[in-house]
Order: C-alpha cells, then structure tokens, then sequence
C-alpha cells in the first residue's frame, strides 16, 4: 500500500508541475506573433530616428559651414555617425520583420 501511495505521490506532482507547464506554453506568443511585435516596434521607430538623423546633419552642416577652419566639427561628426548607426539599426529591423 505504501508503494502505491508513493506513486500516487509522484504523479501528482507531475501533474502539478505539468500544468503551469502546459500554461506557459499556450500563453507564449507565437513566432508570428512576436515578429509581428518585433516589425511594428521597428516602423513606430523609424520616422523619429529620420528627424534625429536630419537633425544631426543639419547642425553638421552647419558646423561646416560657420567653421571656416577653425573647427573640425568632430563632435557633431560623432553625433550624425551614432545617429546613422541608430538608422541603420531600424531599418535592419524593418527588413528583417517586416518580410512577409
């Protein structure tokens, strides 16, 4: 008798971990679901990096511009290429996800 109440034991506590197990599972996003995610994510992004990286090329014109030499405008530079990585980033994103 002991032997089946001991089973009986370790099958309840499959059961019992089975299903949060089971659960998780079925609320888990599907691929689909979360390249979807991933692709609107990526083209809500995208007009804000546009205006940030014009205008980070704007201020590096300007800087160019004004400088007559004696500024090399590296700051600005530095600025407008972190912001075109930053483009870059998204529109990566866009091309990835947002495939059909």
């Amino acid at each position: 008798m002991e032997k089946s109440g001991r089973a009986l034991s370790i099958n309840s506590r499959r059961i019992g971990f089975a299903a949060p197990l089971c659960f998780l599972l079925l609320a888990q996003p599907s691929a689909a679901q979360v390249k979807e995610s991933l692709c609107n994510n990526a083209r809500a992004t995208y007009p804000g990096a546009v205006i940030q990286l014009q205008e980070r090329l704007e201020r590096y014109a300007e800087c160019i511009s004004k400088s007559d030499g004696s500024e090399d405008c590296r700051s600005q530079f530095n600025r407008l290429r972190s912001e075109q990585s930053s483009f870059e980033t998204i529109a990566r994103q866009i091309r990835t996800f947002c495939k059909d």
